[in-house]
């Protein structure tokens, strides 16, 4: 019979509790039992475990311990599924089959044991702990840690759910014989299930905002160079978020989507709001972002971009990107180092005295989401400026210079010879940080965009992704917009004081765009599109004109051009993947170079925008036709339509590598199937489309596909 303890040594790992402490861990011995470890029971050296507040403490901290196991993982299982990484020959097989969904019962990467061993400390703790002990001043001893480890409980559980689709077992009473253990004991839950259950498990806890006493647990038994307390807990509006955003897009009901997403965006703003105290200013900082100086547009003199958008997620400091992260250990000898660093850059292999490329690289569908955005330089002059394709050099082409600047500015690259050997070396500077990020401003700030578009509020969305967002905007763009009382009230909601959150831009009384300038009107709210491609309040091809045509009418006969509808006109479908039906998307062909691929990718993309141009004219020739007859209704869907896909974009520009691609695309693939504007027929179809511009060879057709299965015990 084992007794399960583990010995937190200070040279070994960051979290480092002095003496023994007691961890929860699974005894399973059934040879189905899910989580056999060959533990036959598990006991305590305590009996009066978790009463006392050094045995409170060092529990949360051996909670945060065990979170190490599942960071890398988190990343990996999160953005090979997407569409944005591509896997060298040098990955080992695990990480290739990842890759190509293809993993077996025997991938180091496909084991749920380990997130249910953080699981059963969390109930562990949350059934023990004496949170009703108070001091002399009569405050809450344990309150803090006890709301911190329901949020951790939530994030891992929405981690499963992301990972393992379906049949996972809920498991909310802590383990503690394998009596306990049968699977057969336990509720099996998909996604939406998981949702459900703690999105009411955290109701208990207010929002934030509302919440004079809510903080971060502030224990002090670890070594803190590693990271503040503050930054290794997982904020509490910030799981709720997620959770009602996944709730959201999961949901065919319009109305009940529509509610989801709307508190999905108070919990978000809840975060934001609150945290302006906690971390001053810690918003989308007009310092965060990559951009090509004036004298550089004016001179064609493009070497490498200015700005520090490389550093959004290595800073830890109060008021910087970071918002909550798993902290790992320093050395690549010790137990749980961030081996991202060796996957997505080169390495030096120092027990075979060799280099080592990256195996995990951009793919070309990230190189083109980057490459095809249209930078836009305002000028002090007032002109406005768009930099092509024709204004680089092929060099600079090369050096992916042109359009967004995050992936340049992020991604560094150099042939070199080594032992008689040519080499690649690259290396993503975002993931080759000490830690493993979980959450950032930017990711933020994009998941409220998301759920405010869900909700029935495109322009305030779009605000996020253009001018940044502050009262000033809110009243101009978006309470501008609400066509009904009860809208206006919800909007009212939100506060952005311009003097912590102002916006890039302003109005004045004639309607015309005010830049602010000088110190005392510091800029601290830039759109988080302008954080790679200019500056796109002044952008007039960003969000396109006709996306401001109504479109959400079902009522009404009209006849147009010979030709009888019945309904609103629908928007046609104009998407590359169509064009290409006709056209084939060119390839560069061998011996070609760079400016004539150049060449006949500039004409491709000319056919298709006239083709767009074409067909939407005909669908404004048609709302013209149906305005005259019915009028125009107030309900704007196409905007919806138009936000979604920007919000797409600005996903893979903005938190490419960080292992969120899966999430994004999964929560679109639903949404883009059950809103009315939706135009795909099923998820599956969605999700098709954008792995297969990765690898054409992938069948991802059946959504059982898309998730990992566990021995038949766990996944669809």
């Amino acid at each position: 019979m084992n007794t399960i303890k583990y010995i937190y040594n200070r040279a070994k790992a960051p979290f480092c509790v002095l003496g023994l402490l007691a961890v929860v861990s699974f005894g399973f011995t059934a040879c189905n039992d899910m989580l056999d470890k060959g533990n036959e029971n598990v006991m305590y050296g305590d009996k009066n475990h978790l009463v006392n507040a050094g045995d409170t403490v060092n529990s949360y901290t051996g909670i945060l311990y065990q979170l190490q196991r599942i960071a890398v993982r988190t990343n990996l299982l999160g953005e090979l599924r997407g569409d944005l990484t591509t896997v060298r020959q040098n990955a080992t097989t695990d990480i290739k089959d990842i890759s190509a969904f293809n993993v077996d019962d025997y991938n180091a990467y496909n084991d749920p044991r380990d997130y249910y061993a953080i699981i059963n400390n969390c109930n562990y703790f949350l059934a023990n702990a004496d949170t009703a002990l108070q001091n002399n001043k009569f405050d809450y001893i344990f309150k803090r840690e006890a709301d911190a480890v329901r949020c951790i409980r939530a994030w891992v559980y929405l981690q499963l759910g992301q990972v393992y689709g379906a049949n996972i077992p809920l498991v909310t009473e802590p383990i503690l014989t394998e009596l306990d253990a049968n699977l057969a004991n336990y509720t099996k839950v998909d996604i939406k299930d998981i949702c459900d259950y703690f999105i009411q498990d955290l109701a208990v806890l207010p929002l934030q905002k509302d919440n004079n006493d809510y903080d971060y647990p502030k224990h002090t038994t670890y070594d803190q160079t590693t990271a503040p307390p503050y930054l290794c807990a997982i904020p509490l509006d910030l799981i709720r978020g997620d959770l009602y955003l996944w709730r959201a897009s999961l949901e065919a009901n319009e109305a009940s989507r529509i509610a989801y997403a709307k508190q999905a965006a108070l919990s978000y703003y809840s975060f934001i709001y609150w945290n302006k105290g906690y971390k001053p200013y810690s918003v989308t900082q007009s310092s965060i972002r990559a951009y090509w100086q004036e004298t550089a547009v004016k001179n064609n003199m493009f070497n490498l971009p200015s700005g520090a958008y490389s550093m959004v997620s290595s800073s830890i400091l109060v008021g910087d990107e970071c918002l909550s992260i798993i902290p790992m250990d320093s050395l690549s000898a010790d137990g749980q180092f961030n081996t991202l660093r060796k996957l997505y850059a080169y390495d030096y292999d120092e027990a075979g005295g060799d280099l080592v490329e990256a195996c995990l690289i951009p793919s070309q569908v990230c190189w083109d989401y980057s490459d095809s955005q249209a930078y836009c330089a305002k000028m002090t002059n007032g002109d406005v400026l768009y930099l092509e394709s024709g204004t680089f050099s092929d060099d600079e082409l090369n050096d992916h210079l042109v359009g967004d600047l995050r992936m340049s500015d992020n991604y560094f690259e150099y042939n070199t010879t080594y032992n008689a050997e040519a080499m690649k070396l690259s290396e993503i500077s975002k993931i080759y940080t000490r830690n493993v990020v979980l959450y950032r401003n930017g990711i933020v700030y994009l998941r409220l965009a998301e759920a405010l578009n869900m909700a029935g509020f495109p322009k305030f969305a779009l605000a996020i992704l253009s001018t940044g967002v502050d009262d000033n905007i809110i009243a101009h763009d978006v309470l501008s917009q609400c066509n009904n009382a009860a809208d206006s009230a919800w909007v009212q909601q939100f506060s952005f004081p311009v003097n912590i959150f102002r916006a890039s831009i302003n109005y004045d009384n004639y309607d015309n765009i005010v830049e602010y300038t000088g110190d005392a009107n510091r800029v601290y709210n830039i759109g988080l599109h302008s954080r790679g491609s200019g500056d796109t309040p002044f952008n007039a091809n960003y969000y396109p004109a006709y996306a401001d045509a109504p479109k959400d009418s079902t009522v009404g006969e009209y006849e147009y051009d010979g030709t009888k509808f019945n309904g609103y006109p629908q928007y046609p479908d104009t998407t590359q993947a169509t064009f290409e039906l006709s056209y084939p998307y060119p390839v560069k062909l061998d011996g070609e170079t760079t400016r004539e691929f150049n060449l006949r990718m500039a004409a491709f993309t000319d056919s298709l925008a006239a083709w767009r141009t074409e067909w939407e004219n005909k669908y404004m020739h048609q709302c013209d036709v149906w305005y005259s007859k019915y009028g125009v209704p107030q309900v704007k869907p196409i905007q919806q339509l138009v936000v979604d896909s920007l919000i797409d974009v600005e996903q893979a520009l903005e938190d490419c590598f960080e292992g969120h691609r899966f999430g994004d695309l999964v929560r679109a693939a639903y949404r883009n199937s059950y809103t009315q504007s939706g135009r795909y027929p099923s998820p599956e179809a969605y999700f098709s489309e954008k792995l297969r511009r990765r690898d054409p060879s992938l069948n991802v057709a059946d959504k059982r596909t898309w998730f990992i299965n566990w021995k038949n015990q766990i996944g669809m």
